[in-house]
């Protein structure tokens, strides 16, 4: 059990920045944990990110070898980066099929106020989305020709797309199939077309729910390789149809395999040793956790003008600026039917930003 006793303000003496950049404001409260020292809660630090700060953050995150973390400076702004060393996902010889490579995620932007919390998250979700990129990548189909193709892949041309729209979109009631022996040779059918890792799935079974809805099991062999994504070695994947027709069976199942991959990372990932997004961390826990961090009792008097300040800086650096022509419009308008009465409005391109300030639940 948690139990949080009385806080006292921090001294103006003992104001000193820890090795993530953040430092307690004037009069904050210290709390105490059971059988810890007094510390000072995460929301009543200043933050001064730096890229030296991020750098010590980074190296107390572990996950997996093949995944590097990266935080670089450009214009004066930090951005953190993941680099995945693997096998070429398109090789164009023989060669480039076992010699590793690496490769660059986006750039993920670091703000000078962002809390070590939100940073580590940060980098959580980078590691999140690069990975799936490269499980996406996986993903082969070969068509009649031998053709292969990753219909998956997040580097289709979009505009392209939207010209050619009737060519990939297919809503016809037809094509949902009802009879379990039909479903079973038309999974059977596309499965032959389908590689997962190097992994040709195999159908286990088909549970007809009811007249709709459908749940089918797939076998993924165990390869005993070094495998990318170990996650799905010798798994059986479920993959649940709320109706059943091939497109949305192959939807579910990239679903399911990012949905893998996701858990995958959580249970990998951890910050100074501790696995914070596991499912072995008890929400229940994390309740009483937020309670005695967050609610804090007996602050002083003091200490709350410094508090503002620091929110109200904080949120009201986020504002961005309003678009220029049809985006700008379209902001504008949107703003305008909402009947916004709470936060920082976007700032009008050209003003200072102090001067067109407006917090509107003052």
């Amino acid at each position: 059990m948690l139990i949080t006793k009385n806080a006292k303000p921090v001294k103006f003496s003992e104001l000193k920045s820890n090795i993530y950049g953040e430092t307690p404001l004037p009069f904050a409260p210290y709390i105490s944990l059971t059988g810890q020292q007094f510390v000072v809660p995460q929301q009543f630090l200043n933050v001064n990110r730096d890229l030296k700060s991020v750098e010590a953050i980074l190296s107390k995150i572990t996950f997996d070898d093949d995944y590097l973390l990266f935080v670089n400076e450009i214009d004066g702004g930090l951005f953190l980066q993941v680099g995945i060393i693997g096998v070429e996902n398109y090789p164009r010889n023989e060669e480039q099929k076992y010699q590793n490579k690496i490769v660059y995620g986006r750039r993920w932007f670091i703000e000078p106020t962002t809390p070590t919390s939100e940073v580590i998250q940060t980098a959580f979700l980078a590691i999140k989305k690069a990975r799936e990129h490269e499980l996406r990548e996986n993903i082969i189909f070969t068509n009649d020709k031998g053709i292969k193709t990753t219909p998956f892949n997040t580097h289709m041309d979009l505009p392209l797309l939207v010209a050619n729209q009737e060519s990939v979109i297919s809503n016809n009631s037809n094509d949902q199939l009802s009879d379990k022996t039909e479903i079973t040779e038309t999974i059977n059918t596309v499965l032959k077309q389908v590689t997962i890792n190097k992994h040709c799935p195999s159908l286990v079974a088909v549970h007809q729910i009811d007249d709709t809805r459908v749940l089918v099991d797939l076998s993924l062999m165990d390869t005993s390789s070094n495998s990318h994504f170990p996650e799905l070695e010798g798994v059986t994947l479920s993959i649940f149809c709320e109706d059943f027709t091939v497109r949305t069976f192959l939807h579910e199942l990239m679903n399911e395999l990012v949905k893998r991959s996701d858990r995958y990372i959580e249970e990998c990932f951890s910050f100074d040793g501790f696995n914070r997004f596991s499912q072995n961390v008890c929400p229940l826990k994390l309740a009483e956790f937020s309670n005695a961090t967050r609610k804090i009792h007996n602050v002083d008097s003091r200490f709350e003008k410094h508090f503002r300040q620091m929110s109200y800086e904080v949120d009201a650096s986020k504002a961005p600026y309003f678009s220029s022509g049809e985006l700008g419009k379209k902001q504008r308008m949107m703003i305008d039917q909402s009947g916004v009465q709470n936060g920082y409005l976007p700032l009008e391109q050209g003003k200072a930003a102090d001067s067109v300030k407006l917090q509107l639940d003052k």
